[in-house]
Order: C-alpha cells, then structure tokens, then sequence
C-alpha cells in the first residue's frame, strides 16, 4: 500500500495500481508479461540503460505507451526465461519507493508506477544457466534489506540455496548467505542484523551476522518444506537482552521460536575465543 493506492502483480506478469477507496483500477503495466519482454527484445529500436517501459492508464483505450527499455542482452539457449512466472514482489521503504520483480531466471528493480504509466529499469540481475532441471514447486524471492533500500536480497532454485545480495544502484552482488538446502522463503529482522530462510529440507536457517563467513544456524522441526518464516518484534524491539521471535510455517505446523535460547545455543557451540554480538 501508497497512501490511498496499492500495488499488486499476477504471475504473468502483470503489474496493477488500483485505488483502495474505490477499487479502481488507475494504472496496469505490461512491461513484465512474457509477450511484451520478447518483442522488446526483438526490437532493434530500442535501446539499453534506463528508458522506460510500455504500460497504459485507465481511459487509454487500451493503447501503450511507445517507449521500452531492456538492459543488455545477448540470446542464448537460456532464453525461455521469457515465459517464467513472477514469483515474487517486494518494494522498497519511503514515500516513493522501488519494486523488485524475482523470476526464476533472474530479477529486475524499477520505479515503483505509483503515479505514472512507464516505469525505469534500473537495474537486472540474471542467473547463470543450469544443467539441472528448474523445479517448478520453488520460488524465487526478492526481498529489499530493511534501513538499506539500496540493496535487494534473491533466492531462486538456480541458485541452489544461496541467497545473493545485490546493490541496484551499483548492479553488483555485494554479499550471499548460503545454505545446504533450497530456499522456500525468505525474513529479515526489523534491524536487519538477521536473515531467517526457511528450507525445502524442513529446516530454518538463521544468519546472525550478514558480513560475517560463519554458517547459518539451523533449527531443526518441521517435517515440511518451510514455505513461510517471520520475525516478532519483542516490546523492546530486538535489543540484544529480549530479540525478536522467528515464526515459521512448514505444511499445516506453526512453530514460534526463541531466538534467545538460539543464539545461546550458538554460542555454546561457538569456540571459547569468539562472541556472538
């Protein structure tokens, strides 16, 4: 939600603004449906860096507008990534914001369209290609990193269970976190000092320290994939005496944990030399 406006996405896609008060729709883009993406890139008119991307106002007529934009691309066998599904939608904190889009294949950071039908792509961070088969029952995940706007987290079954950290503004992975099973969802702590992942093995991992090269803790408990995780923020809002509580959600099993006896737990395993700050 923006004000008196809401943004939404469809898989294919689609991307809505629609006025809360009156369930109208202002604004619908097309930039990201699959269709669009490939005449784009067919289009030997249109050129790399931040134009803008076609979408329409209601009352257009269903015309688009005739700028689009795409980054740098060169084709390969890799290019059915044009008709993966949008997993995931998250936008950045402050009055205007930025979107970021997670396809399997790679995610892409625009302007938010809260007041306008075009859109700037400012920037597209792409997997490399894989053997394996994409599994089609995982998703990718973008999630903006709290009090740093400037840096999108993104999970994708190609990535094998690592989560890349990515500065839109630089267009450079700054930093990953990695776990030794998939990642099916994805929470940052309020202060962004944690990264909670959950597993597709039944296992929530917990970074404690993102700069740091120590592995996530694991938590052990579900006996499902862990297809949600969410921190609580505790009356003293996750100061080092009372931390803020992980929920995790795997199958029909609600687990709430205490990330104090966690991080006591750590601890103890920690060499005598080291401190969990």
């Amino acid at each position: 939600p923006h004000g008196k406006m809401a943004l939404s996405a469809s898989r294919d896609g689609m991307i809505a603004v629609t006025e809360l008060s009156t369930s109208n729709l202002l604004i619908l883009l097309e930039r990201f449906v699959p269709g669009s993406m490939q005449q784009q890139l067919a289009d030997p008119s249109v050129t790399p860096a931040g134009l803008l991307a076609n979408g329409r106002t209601r009352g257009d007529k269903g015309a688009s507008a005739a700028a689009a934009a795409t980054d740098h691309h060169t084709p390969t066998a890799f290019d059915d990534h044009m008709s993966a599904t949008l997993d995931s939608l998250d936008v950045s904190a402050g009055d205007m914001g930025v979107c970021a889009g997670a396809w399997s294949t790679h995610m892409v950071v625009f302007s938010t369209p809260w007041e306008d039908s075009s859109v700037e792509v400012l920037a597209v961070y792409r997997c490399k290609e894989s053997l394996g088969a994409l599994s089609h029952d995982i998703p990718a995940i973008a999630r903006f990193v709290p009090k740093n706007a400037k840096v999108v987290a993104y999970s994708s079954p190609l990535l094998l269970g690592k989560v890349v950290l990515f500065d839109y503004r630089t267009a450079t992975a700054t930093n990953s976190v990695c776990i030794p099973q998939q990642v099916c969802s994805m929470s940052f702590a309020p202060d962004a000092q944690m990264l909670a992942l959950g597993g597709v093995g039944h296992s929530v991992f917990l970074a404690l320290d993102l700069g740091a090269k120590e592995e996530p803790l694991e938590l052990k408990g579900h006996r499902c994939p862990v297809g949600a995780v969410a921190f609580v923020d505790s009356p003293a809002r996750g100061t080092a005496a009372a931390p803020p509580c992980l929920v995790s959600s795997g199958g029909q099993v609600l687990l709430v944990w205490s990330l104090h006896a966690a991080l006591e737990r750590r601890q103890a395993m920690a060499p005598k030399d080291s401190k969990i700050m």
